[in-house]
């Protein structure tokens, strides 16, 4: 059952991340989407989820207060676009990646998400292979 955008609180995770693991914050509007990933990344990549953000304003806000390494935004969201959030989260903090994940990903999406300063644009139906090229892969630890 999809759920309407804005009827669930920011969800901030409590985990211990060490200093080999990516600090990543989820922005997207789809809240079964940002769960989907919040599940499946910890499993594929070296990454802790600090937060996740159903709109961009949240996560400007919890990137004013908190550091994170790399935020995943999507492009479409009600009240501010993926691109523009690049943007604005970048001059809060210049040293964090923003990857822009979008179903629809072609040249004129990617020229505007890099004008902006995004570390990359990946196709929200193909992530999981694309995102392995700018997150650590996840390691077991063995004796």
């Amino acid at each position: 059952m999809p759920f309407a955008p804005g009827s669930f609180p920011p969800i901030e995770f409590v985990s211990s991340p060490d200093s080999t693991t990516t600090r990543l914050l989820l922005v997207d509007d789809n809240e079964e989407f940002r769960s989907l990933l919040a599940t499946l990344l910890p499993r594929l990549f070296a990454v802790n989820i600090v937060a996740s953000m159903g709109t961009p304003a949240e996560a400007l806000d919890y990137i004013r207060d908190h550091e994170v390494d790399m935020a995943i935004a999507d492009l479409r969201m009600p009240g501010m676009n993926g691109i523009d959030f690049i943007a604005k989260s970048r001059s809060l903090k210049t040293g964090q990646k923003v990857i822009l994940a979008t179903f629809s990903p072609s040249p004129a999406v990617e020229e505007a998400a890099f004008a902006a300063g995004a570390a990359g644009v990946v196709s929200k139906s193909e992530m999981q292979e694309e995102l392995a090229e700018f997150l650590p892969p996840f390691q077991t630890h063995s004796e």
